[in-house]
């Protein structure tokens, strides 16, 4: 990358903060993220949930029991981080999946992009009924309202989750 562009872009930044100019959200780090077809977490209707703390967390993996084996290992630290779920309801063939784009912070609310993407046209998939979901690692400080929005529509996929105020 070319250091003059770097540093041009760091100082607009430094100068938008300093006037009290919106520059834009700030991009979130996606620590991992993983797709189920079948989401071993209830997926009846769409929904998004923010876990923020450790006893959420262990309670989310042991609601899933042996199908969580790709999330187990994480070790999130819930004072910057959250895990994201959420889940695309019943869809009507094998081959739909929710897929993990990205998310950024604006102000204090994490707003995350996923796409809800059907089977590959003229490709071959079962008529059965499937609940996809997916499941995100986020590094967010100061996170307290988590929002999830298709990345091609900008709609809302479930409604917005609100954290508790800390009891610290």
């Amino acid at each position: 990358m070319n250091p003059r562009l770097m540093t041009t872009g760091v100082l607009v930044a430094g100068l938008g903060a300093c006037a009290g100019i919106d520059v834009g959200p700030v991009t979130v780090t996606t620590l991992d993220s993983t797709g189920y077809a079948m989401c071993p977490w209830n997926g009846d209707e769409p929904s998004l949930l923010d876990v923020h703390e450790r006893a959420g967390f262990e309670a989310l993996l042991a609601q899933a029991g042996l199908d969580v084996s790709r999330v187990a290992g994480w070790r999130p630290d819930f004072g910057r981080d959250h895990v994201v779920l959420v889940t695309a309801g019943p869809q009507p063939s094998a081959g739909y999946r929710v897929e993990w784009i990205d998310a950024a912070l604006l102000g204090d609310r994490l707003r995350a992009r996923v796409e809800i993407r059907p089977p590959p046209v003229g490709e071959m998939s079962a008529t059965v009924m499937i609940s996809p979901c997916v499941i995100a690692w986020v590094r967010a400080p100061g996170a307290r309202e988590v929002e999830v929005v298709d990345a091609r529509s900008g709609e809302a996929v479930a409604p917005p989750v609100l954290r508790p105020a800390s009891r610290h």
